[in-house]
């Protein structure tokens, strides 16, 4: 059986994380974060992982799991946050 594409970009994504070897409570942006599955999984990893989606009315998951640290955002646009 084919792995599915999204697991694919998931392990893909933390792969590429951890490549980078960043101190835990590192700040991560996820965008577009989808249902916020990989931000939830990098928060655990111990990063300070925030969330932005154009939309959270199809994916009200991404908001409930990030709370404040979850924002709509138009990606043509500067990100909600300062840096």
């Amino acid at each position: 059986m084919e792995t599915p594409v999204c697991a694919r970009i998931h392990a893909a994504v933390y792969k590429e994380v951890q490549a980078l070897a960043l101190p835990k409570g590192a700040a991560i942006l996820d965008a577009p974060c989808g249902s916020g599955e990989v931000a939830v999984e990098l928060s655990k990893l111990g990063f300070q992982v925030f969330g932005s989606d154009l939309v959270d009315d199809l994916l009200p998951e991404a908001r409930a799991a990030l709370r404040e640290r979850f924002r709509l955002a138009d990606f043509n646009q500067q990100q909600p946050w300062a840096d």
